[in-house]
């Protein structure tokens, strides 16, 4: 891994430059700015459990990635924002434009207070010309045999596998 390629950046991505409050889990990977269902505890137990809370400068995609990307080059984006993930792309329809793929995680089920359903999500990367790649399963309910959460890669129309496809 070449730890120079990546820049630490202290903001958090959502819909409209504020100040917001973030809710820090006991396990680290599961702080969001939204409060966990209890249907969470089911796959995290304590670990999805808020220990603390931070106020957290938030910005929009759109207002910072033209500090990080050039226009000439062909931009991925990850989301795994815990529920948050549609607030991240509402802040950044301009940029949408140029970024050739983009991997988000999507809970099947509701697992935080606010979180987008995954219909709603698909259908706004659809509306700016994105298509569904790949589907990798992330999280499930082991006890009851379900899926809850999966990552999927929507890659824009005209790139990669998608050169020939057209959206509509």
């Amino acid at each position: 891994m070449r730890e120079n390629n990546w820049i630490a950046v202290n903001i958090a991505l959502g819909k409209d430059k504020a100040e917001g409050t973030i809710n820090i889990a006991q396990s680290s990977v599961y702080s969001s700015f939204l409060e966990p269902l209890s249907v969470a505890e089911v796959f995290a137990g304590d670990a999805i459990k808020t220990t603390e809370h931070e106020q957290v400068t938030i910005r929009t995609l759109d207002s910072e990635y033209s500090r990080y990307v050039r226009g000439d080059e062909n931009a991925f984006l990850k989301i795994d924002t815990q529920g948050f993930e549609k607030q991240v792309l509402l802040g950044a329809t301009d940029s949408l434009y140029t970024i050739k793929g983009i991997q988000v995680e999507l809970s099947l089920r509701q697992l935080y207070d606010g979180e987008a359903p995954l219909t709603d999500i698909i259908a706004f990367l659809e509306a700016q010309e994105f298509k569904m790649a790949l589907i990798d399963p992330v999280t499930y309910d082991r006890q009851k045999g379900v899926l809850l959460q999966i990552d999927c890669v929507f890659l824009k129309n005209g790139f990669g596998p998608f050169q020939n496809y057209s959206v509509g």
